[in-house]
């Protein structure tokens, strides 16, 4: 569903001069305006959920990751690179598109309502941060790629990694003093229970993180229906009281409200268009692959031994 389109009138075949905005007093435009930028900032969030999403597909698609930290190619580039300039690309991209998607929920909420993105941020952004350590890793390690550092590892078993060691002594980064705290604890337990070297499972963190992502999105879907749904009842509720302002003719624009004229472009939406029904359309898409994703996770830490 899209609520913008540009059109040149050279390429309409109808007369522009029967295309109009509506006589509309400041209260009505106002409404109608929220409408339409609610809608379209609704489904520029789903857009990039599923450009997150893909990005995930898309490693899947290329790799194999094993719960042990090893990968299996799946295809042969077409172009010279190694797994582990492969490995990074991918990674980096997919941790960006999850901090990009909270990031433009929260600044949807801001402008939309201060007090719901407050109750959002504490029950819903706060917990999830709050109860998952790879969550918190992945998305300061975001910060720690777009400051010029390779975020993955190849460990002495060809096995692919955070290293702990590496993200800690990096004299050209601060990690936040909570996350650093507990990275140190990880490492001091891991060399303590296992002799081991402290490496973080790139897998697990990634399973980890996609499953956080998925809750989050499904979270701010279910907070904002009551939002969407009163601006969808209000536009309703005027075009009801006004049916003159839908335009009939021409078919192009049959069932669209051209509602203001600026710089001889004119701003208008289709009236034919079920917000409500796209909203529950997201929200059933995201649940699905939520229950998708969470025997992927479950699989994965079933062959893990945690410290």
């Amino acid at each position: 569903m899209r609520t913008e389109f540009t059109f040149h009138k050279e390429h309409l075949n109808v007369d522009i001069n029967k295309l109009y905005a509506a006589d509309l007093n400041d209260e009505e435009l106002a409404m109608i305006k929220h409408f339409v930028e609610l809608t379209r900032h609704i489904q520029e969030i789903d857009g990039i959920f599923q450009i997150f999403r893909f990005n995930i597909m898309n490693m899947r698609h290329q790799y194999t990751l094993f719960s042990s930290g090893n990968i299996e190619r799946n295809i042969e580039y077409d172009f010279n690179t190694s797994d582990s300039v492969a490995i990074n690309a991918l990674t980096i991209s997919f941790i960006s598109a999850g901090k990009t998607l909270i990031e433009s929920i929260e600044n949807f909420l801001k402008m939309q309502n201060t007090k719901i993105y407050q109750d959002f941020k504490e029950n819903c952004l706060a917990k999830e941060y709050d109860a998952n350590f790879h969550y918190r890793l992945l998305l300061r390690l975001r910060d720690y790629a777009q400051h010029g550092h390779l975020p993955v590892t190849m460990d002495y078993d060809n096995k692919y990694c955070f290293d702990i060691n590496h993200i800690l002594s990096n004299p050209h980064f601060n990690l936040n003093s909570s996350i650093k705290k507990q990275m140190k604890d990880i490492r001091v337990d891991i060399l303590e229970k296992y002799s081991d070297y402290p490496f973080i499972s790139l897998t697990l963190s990634l399973a980890e993180f996609n499953i956080c992502i998925i809750r989050v999105y499904l979270g701010f879907l279910k907070k904002i229906r009551g939002l969407l749904h009163g601006s969808v009842d209000n536009v309703k509720s005027l075009l009801n009281s006004r049916p003159e302002i839908i335009n009939k003719s021409p078919k192009i624009f049959d069932g669209y409200v051209f509602y203001e004229a600026i710089d001889n472009t004119l701003h208008s939406f289709d009236s034919n268009q079920n917000p409500k029904a796209m909203l529950a359309q997201y929200k059933n898409i995201a649940s699905e692959i939520m229950r998708d994703e969470q025997p992927e996770l479950d699989r994965i830490k079933s062959g893990f031994k945690f410290v």
